[in-house]
């Protein structure tokens, strides 16, 4: 395509916002980075003449790099999560996914490549970029890479990125020219996300995305649940621009193998014309959906790498202390790293632990216990494991080691959390109790509940069972009657009582079908009619879920004393079969096998192993 000034583009940004769409209709990619640009430059001019020169220095290192004379590009990343709702708080299984598809994306490793069209075969390139959460923080000390900052704000906003001053709300920005920042949070006005471009000012530079649009799993949704916003939003980052130059045809993208296009494209459209031919819609830099982008150019890639050439605005990052970088000489031990603990706190009572790999480790020893308690021990073959049922409002304390090569490396110094609660028990004495589903159609059901003493609201949450996502309504009674279901369907749903400002926990998930199938009320959890347990053969339990979707679940296996035994992360349930859980060699006895969905929902069933 034909290069342009900065100031011309500037003249054309207003068109960075103009996809944005109701949500009640299909969704259209927004991304807010040229907008953000405008935003920047009025405040401060002098940004203007620091992008010519990157874009002076782009050009000339453009014409130099060569592929084969560097290494792949690894960059650190640091993942900054801010929620107020647990629903916000994304997991690490989510984080992990997202920091996979950049993976793949900019190794041109991704399933969908399949699907260029053949005509943009010879300029599809590999950009030799990998991400890496960072193993080190700031002050030197280990870290997984991820923050979690509880805030209060409903929503953030591109225009005063409030999102990255820990003084509005947010949490300052980790030295950007050691870590690529990425916030992840609610935005205002539906936007995906957005970047900012090489030249801004250093403690603003990054990448933010909506928390409904980060990663494969968990709060996203069609078309933006593929992990391409982030893909999109880091191209921005490194100095891509979008593919149609956000103007017309004779306003380009500073890259000459894109066709030039006068407009975004959105959709999975069939072949759009752009202004000298067929437009490439399949590029992660237009505004088409996640399953429809499936490349960078070779004329993006040498944009993106010049970025690390001698003096280049990203260089600094080649030499980030941000990872471990083990130097062993011959005839060495080589020691396991300290491993870096993290916490995820899960509702009602709940945490999710995790901590970095340890290259060589078959295994992992954790070992649990309240403050001051006896500790219990457990092993794992994966870098995290849920404990469910904790005591709310309570300081726990837990320690990990490694196991290499069948030796138990030591544990590392404890990590000390608080479960949720606290504020639900100040403020709330009791959950909802009695949930209840009655006079169930082929579309609507009325669901009633006890009151809670002094809650002047509830919010309930419902799904159909094996969906990724919920749906929610807040009453100030304590019934609501819903309509628009799907006929013949399972639904999941649970309700919390809300006190003022501050909620309580939720109750235990219930079920309902519509059209009188299946069961005809309410049951919950502790007996809930959607799962269900058998004994095929000796020491394993079948899980079976009611559903028709394919779905991930973390499960749980806790004693009579609620005390984790062991734990089962990331599986698949498939309909029509049963998941077969290993539980050989527990002590007869009563327990409670606890499953837990992307959403959030957790169904405990009460199960007796013979032993």
């Amino acid at each position: 395509m034909k290069v342009c000034s900065i100031s011309t583009i500037v003249m054309m940004l207003g068109i960075g916002m103009s996809a944005q769409s109701a949500w009640g209709q299909q969704p259209q990619r927004s991304c807010g980075t040229m907008h953000h640009l405008e935003t920047q430059l009025r405040s401060n001019p002098t940004i203007s003449y620091r992008m010519r020169e990157i874009e002076q220095d782009t050009r000339l290192n453009a014409k130099s790099v060569n592929r084969s004379l560097q290494s792949v590009i690894t960059i650190p990343v640091v993942v900054h999560v801010l929620y107020r709702t647990p629903e916000e708080n994304l997991s690490i299984s989510q984080i992990l996914s997202q920091i996979a598809v950049l993976n793949e994306d900019f190794r041109r490793r991704n399933a969908d490549i399949s699907y260029t069209r053949t005509e943009y075969l010879p300029v599809a390139a590999d950009p030799g970029i990998e991400f890496k959460l960072a193993q080190v923080a700031p002050d030197g000390r280990q870290t997984t890479g991820i923050t979690r900052t509880r805030t209060s704000k409903l929503a953030f906003s591109a225009d005063l990125n409030d999102m990255k001053y820990s003084a509005s709300g947010g949490v300052d920005a980790w030295p950007t020219d050691q870590y690529l920042n990425i916030w992840i949070c609610n935005l205002e006005d539906n936007m995906l996300g957005y970047a900012q471009f090489p030249g801004g000012a250093a403690e603003t530079d990054g990448v933010v995305i909506g928390y409904r649009f980060f990663g494969t799993t968990g709060t996203v949704a069609p078309p933006f649940n593929l992990g391409r916003t982030a893909t999109h939003e880091v191209g921005h980052w490194l100095n891509l621009r979008h593919i149609w130059g956000d103007g017309p045809c004779d306003l380009g993208d500073f890259v000459e193998d894109t066709p030039p296009i006068d407009h975004p494209n959105h959709g999975c459209p069939d072949e759009i014309t752009g202004c000298e031919g067929p437009a490439m819609t399949e590029n992660f830099m237009d505004y088409t959906d996640d399953a429809c982008m499936n490349l960078f150019t070779q004329g993006q890639t040498l944009r993106m790498r010049a970025l690390f050439g001698p003096g280049g605005t990203r260089a600094s990052l080649l030499n980030s202390p941000a990872l471990l970088r083990e130097v062993v000489t011959e005839g060495e031990h080589r020691q396991p790293p300290v491993l870096a603990l993290d916490t995820e706190l899960l509702p009602p009572s709940g945490v999710r632990m995790s901590w970095t790999e340890v290259p060589g480790a078959t295994a992992y020893n954790v070992r649990l216990r309240m403050a001051g308690g006896e500790w219990a021990e457990r092993s794992f073959p994966k870098n995290n494991t849920v404990a469910s049922r904790l005591k709310p409002c309570t300081e726990y304390e837990f320690q990990v080691e490694a196991v290499i090569e069948g030796t138990p490396a030591g544990y590392s110094p404890s990590r000390h959390f608080t479960t949720l609660g606290c504020e639900a028990q100040e403020a709330v004495a009791t959950v909802p109790e009695n949930l209840r589903a009655v006079s169930p159609t082929d579309a609507s059901v009325t669901l009633t509940w006890t009151s809670v003493a002094g809650a002047t609201g509830y919010q309930v949450q419902y799904k159909i069972a094996g969906q990724p996502t919920a749906q929610s309504q807040t009453v100030t009674r304590n019934g609501l009657v819903l309509k628009g279901l799907r006929p013949e369907t399972l639904y999941l749903w649970r309700v919390r009582a809300v006190m003022g400002a501050s909620q309580g926990p939720y109750a235990p998930v219930a079920d309902f079908s519509t059209s009188g199938q299946l069961y005809a009320s309410s049951r919950v959890a502790a007996s809930p009619g959607w799962m269900t347990v058998s004994f095929q053969q000796p020491g394993i339990v079948e899980l079976s879920l009611a559903t028709t979707l394919q779905m991930q679940v973390d499960i749980s296996l806790l004693d009579a004393s609620q005390t984790l035994i062991k734990s089962w992360t990331d599986r698949t349930v498939v309909p029509g079969r049963s998941l077969p859980l290993q539980v050989m060699g527990l002590p007869a006895g009563t327990y409670y096998l606890v499953v837990r969905d992307v959403s959030g929902f957790e169904t405990i069933r009460e199960v007796y192993i013979e032993g």
